[in-house]
This record gives C-alpha cells, structure tokens and sequence, in this order.
C-alpha cells in the first residue's frame, strides 16, 4: 500500500467516522425538540376531540363539574380513602366528591353505582 492510498484510506475512514457521529448529534437534537412538540400537538388534538364529543353528546354541566373535581385525587387509593372517610367518620365531607342525583345503575349482581348501601360510588376520575 502506498502512501497516498494510506492517506486515502484514512481520509475516508475519519469521513465516515465524522459522518456517523454528526449524524447521530443530529438526532439526538431533533428528537429532543420534536418528541416535546408532537406529545403537546397530540395532547392538544385529543383534548379538542374529547370536548367535541362531549358537546355532541350534551354531557350535563354537573357531570363535567364532578370530572374536574374527580382530577384533583392524587390516586385511586386517596379517592377510596377519602370515599371511606366521608362515609365513616362524622362531619367529614371532601369537596372533590360528588354526588350526582339520579345516577343510580343497576350492575350484574348486587351492587350499584350511586347507591352506597350497594356497594357503589360514583368514581368518575377512574375513567
């Protein structure tokens, strides 16, 4: 091999090299600014349909009200604790549950939605 096939070879070598890596740099900065924007521009589409829907379907202003006070819970777990504390402990009352008359549902069995000697309750945070 003579010299300047070395200095070829070389030359190509840390080409591709310089390639690889700038391309790879490249990446990483696209997907650090793109991922962000695509999961704000999804959130925002799925939000704008998610209001669509329940316009066409004229969900109740209750309904709605009870679903925002529902998103304050932390967890399942704090809802239940606070279902329990306000059906246990006198004079307790948590806001962010709410009562919504007329919500009684028959379910399989025994139990039903919104009739608490049933079993049920009415967890809209769960869906």
């Amino acid at each position: 091999m003579t010299e300047k096939e070395l200095q070829e070879l070389v030359k190509n070598k840390v080409a591709v090299e310089v390639d690889a890596s700038l391309e790879a740099k490249t990446a990483a900065i696209i997907k650090s600014v793109a991922d962000p924007y695509i999961k704000d521009q999804l959130k925002e589409q799925l939000d704008t349909a998610i209001k669509g829907i329940k316009d066409q379907l004229g969900v109740a202003p209750e309904i709605l009200e009870a679903e925002r006070k529902a998103k304050e819970f932390k967890s399942g777990g704090e809802f239940l604790l606070s279902v329990r504390r306000t059906r246990t402990v006198p004079g307790y009352k948590d806001e962010r549950l709410t009562w919504l008359p007329g919500t009684v549902e028959k379910t399989t069995g025994h139990m039903e939605t919104g009739d608490d000697a049933q079993g049920g309750y009415n967890a809209l945070m769960l869906t």
